[in-house]
């Protein structure tokens, strides 16, 4: 088991979000790639159920990686809006939709928008860049790029956010620690939009495991067999 697996699981991340402590600071690669795969290796996240439960997903890793002593952030993907001079609503042209590893479209998936996990990473080379971990489609974190690419989506219709900050352009909600961003969460007195009880409630229908696209950063820089 990893070293860093008890931390993902029990440590108290409401205590670590209070205190000013929380590091801003790029993680290496190589720690990056290891709370990729001790993320990826619960299965109490619903990785494989890929319809739904994505903020829900997003909000408990970010609750994981700031149980480390990491500041959180997330990477939002949106579809593509006819938008015109600086309107803030446009018509919908084309919705997200996923490329799998065959490199055919999944006609089940499409979303008007998908998130999940972002931190800062010092590659290699010394270039910092926040790295998307989306368990779902990847076996290691990836680059924004590399992420909207599968998505279907435009490099620009993807980016980072703060942990707690919900773009401009999501119209829907976003989870905060311990509520949502709107008053959805007080008309719901049975927690169903709260994220853990989300994600119990996908745990409980069944779906096959899927295959996922490799990381090119984890191809690229992992050391290669002699």
């Amino acid at each position: 088991m990893d070293i860093i697996e008890p931390w993902l699981r029990s440590a108290s991340w409401i205590n670590k979000l209070r205190q000013p402590s929380l590091s801003a600071e790029p993680i290496s690669l190589e720690y990056a790639l290891r709370i990729f795969d001790s993320l990826a290796a619960r299965n109490d996240l619903a990785f494989d159920y890929t319809k739904d439960g994505c903020a829900a997903r997003a909000h408990l890793m970010c609750e994981a990686v700031m149980a480390l002593g990491l500041k959180a952030h997330k990477a939002w993907a949106f579809a593509e809006k006819n938008i015109q001079e600086s309107a803030t609503e446009g018509e919908l042209i084309k919705k997200i939709s996923v490329v799998l590893p065959n490199n055919k479209v999944d006609p089940d998936l499409e979303w008007d928008f998908h998130v999940t996990l972002a931190l800062p990473v010092r590659l290699p080379n010394g270039k910092v860049e926040f790295l998307v971990f989306d368990p779902c489609f990847f076996d290691g974190p990836v680059l924004l790029g590399d992420w909207s690419k599968i998505l279907d989506i435009p490099y620009y219709q993807a980016r980072t956010e703060k942990f707690g900050r919900v773009p401009s352009e999501h119209n829907y909600y976003d989870y905060l620690p311990g509520y949502m961003s709107t008053k959805k969460a007080l008309s719901d007195p049975n927690g169903k939009y709260f994220p853990r009880r989300y994600i119990d409630d996908l745990l409980k229908i069944k779906v096959p495991r899927r295959s996922v696209h490799p990381s090119p950063l984890r191809e690229r820089y992992s050391p290669k067999p002699p």
